[in-house]
């Protein structure tokens, strides 16, 4: 790893929360997109926009399972 680099730990309950508009999960495919689209960001910034875009996501739906993302930047 590099100076600036940042990995992620999470558990699967966000990729498997249902929501969106077809109310379909929210996939591994779409938290690395927004994982990337973050980067840049710092730590504070990513959390709040990672809540924020969960929220959105759920909706009305209830919370499936524990969320849980922790990222560390080196």
């Amino acid at each position: 790893m590099s100076e600036g680099d940042t990995f992620y730990l999470f558990t699967d309950g966000i990729i498997d929360q249902f929501g969106g508009p077809d109310n379909k999960k929210f996939m591994n495919w779409r938290l690395k997109h927004q994982l990337n689209m973050m980067q840049p960001h710092n730590m504070a910034n990513q959390k709040a926009h990672l809540e924020a875009e969960v929220s959105t996501w759920k909706g009305g739906n209830e919370q499936t399972d524990d969320i849980l993302i922790m990222g560390v930047r080196v």
